[in-house]
C-alpha cells in the first residue's frame, strides 16, 4: 500500500505543477490573448451539475417539490433569509 501512496503523491505533485505552469502561461499571455484567458475562466466557473430536485414544506405543511429553476431559487431564498440578515449602517451601506 505504501508504494501506491508514493506513486499517488508523485502523480498529484506533477499534476499540480502542470496546472500551475499552465495558469502562469495563461496569466503571462492574457494581454496578448485575452480570449484564451476568458475561456479558461469560463471553464473553471461553469457549473456542470444541475440543482437536484428539492422538497420543501409549504405553509399548509404539505411536502412540495420544486420543479423549475426559478422555484428552486425561491426555496433557497426562503431558507437562507431566515439565517442571514443584512445589517445596514446609518449611511445605508452594508458591512
Amino acid at each position: 500500500m505504501s508504494s501506491y501512496k508514493r506513486i499517488r503523491n508523485i502523480v498529484r505533485n506533477k499534476t499540480r505543477q502542470t496546472d500551475r505552469f499552465n495558469q502562469n502561461e495563461i496569466a503571462k499571455a492574457c494581454k496578448d490573448n485575452p480570449k484564451h484567458f476568458w475561456k479558461y475562466v469560463k471553464a473553471k466557473t461553469k457549473s456542470r451539475e444541475p440543482i437536484w430536485d428539492l422538497k420543501y414544506m409549504n405553509d399548509n405543511g404539505d411536502v412540495m417539490e420544486a420543479a423549475t429553476d426559478d422555484s428552486k431559487a425561491g426555496v433557497f431564498y426562503d431558507f437562507f433569509q431566515v439565517y442571514f440578515v443584512q445589517e445596514m449602517t446609518s449611511l445605508g451601506c452594508t458591512k
